[in-house]
């Protein structure tokens, strides 16, 4: 049996932790407004991704081709469509390079779909 000094501590997931400690930074003022970017382990949690979205900030995420993503019909409805359908229906030029920061030996930076 493991004995913890604070009786409320409770067993959180990894995405889960870390979608508390976002909201609780947001909520302190101690994490400026701006975009949320995650890797496919965080992107591949729907809980982790509604989460953020509900907290405010842009989110960007990795996923796997195989994710499932909500896209807005036609007739105003939402269906589920898999990332890589998404990706080999669009044109070559919706790909773009996108840089976050700057590394120690230069920018990071990631290939990204831009749906937009």
């Amino acid at each position: 049996m493991i004995r913890t000094a604070d009786a409320n501590v409770r067993f959180k997931t990894k995405t889960q932790a870390a979608s508390d400690m976002i909201k609780r930074a947001l909520e302190e003022d101690r994490l400026p407004r701006g975009t949320v970017l995650a890797d496919v382990f965080y992107g591949r949690s729907g809980e982790f991704r509604n989460g953020i979205r509900a907290d405010g900030p842009e989110c960007i995420v990795g996923v796997h081709s195989d994710a499932l993503v909500p896209i807005g019909t036609s007739d105003g409805g939402i269906e589920p469509i898999r990332v890589d359908k998404i990706a080999n229906g669009m044109e070559r030029g919706r790909f773009g390079w996108f840089t976050w920061r700057e590394g120690s030996k230069e920018p990071l930076r990631s290939s990204l779909l831009s749906r937009e």
